[in-house]
């Protein structure tokens, strides 16, 4: 499948406007916390703006989510996705997986999120809290292939953005962003040096979702 989809930074107030608005114009429908541990390729964390694939683990503290994304994610093209749900007994060999098919550099991400259905788009709002950040995306999953369409619905999705006052984030916003994250270093992983067993020790707070 080929999700089209937008995203937006946001400061803490407009973050604050934008739950009020959707509260207000959209539907609730999912509000959960969610650990990600994301495949870096370069052992110095710095984000690969050549590469094509993406591994990450996703846990909302019940099940877990394994995805690869195709496509340069620099590019601004919608990018091919690949989903496989686990139970998360399994998340050690999901580990695995990421680790020996994506990169042995990790980086951990916890967010607080909540997911609106406003108009044709899936809107989530996203509150990092490692960092303090926040971030809007709009989604849609696209029902026909061809370049014409993708290019006809990222337009309306930008229109209907910057309708609110969003400016969407550019691929070079998106760098920044990323290696801000990438940089925590209490979330950064070397699985050259540390075992799978041990990050599971260190991080199942957050995999279970618990804080």
């Amino acid at each position: 499948m080929i999700e089209i989809e937008k995203r937006a930074l946001v400061d803490k107030s407009q973050y604050e406007g934008l739950l009020k608005f959707f509260s207000k114009n959209g539907k609730l429908t999912h509000q959960f916390k969610r650990y990600t541990i994301i495949g870096i390729q370069r052992s110095d964390f710095i984000p690969d703006t050549i590469g094509d694939r993406d591994f990450r683990i996703r846990s909302d503290g019940k099940k877990g989510l394994l995805t690869l994304k195709v496509g340069n994610w620099h590019s601004g093209v919608a990018r091919k996705e690949f989903e496989i749900h686990f139970d998360l007994s399994e998340i050690k060999d999901a580990m695995g997986i990421l680790t020996e098919m994506g990169s042995h550099y990790c980086v951990s991400v916890y967010i607080e999120r909540k997911e609106f259905l406003y108009k044709e788009y899936t809107v989530s709002i996203d509150k990092y809290f490692f960092n303090d950040d926040y971030i809007i995306d709009f989604e849609k999953l696209a029902t026909n292939n061809s370049p014409e369409y993708i290019a006809s619905e990222e337009n309306k999705i930008q229109k209907t953005m910057e309708s609110m006052g969003l400016e969407l984030i550019t691929s070079e916003k998106m760098i920044e962003f990323i290696n801000k994250l990438n940089f925590i270093k209490r979330a950064q992983h070397n699985f050259e040096k540390t075992t799978i067993d041990d990050w599971y020790k260190e991080w199942e707070d957050y995999i279970y979702c618990r804080i």
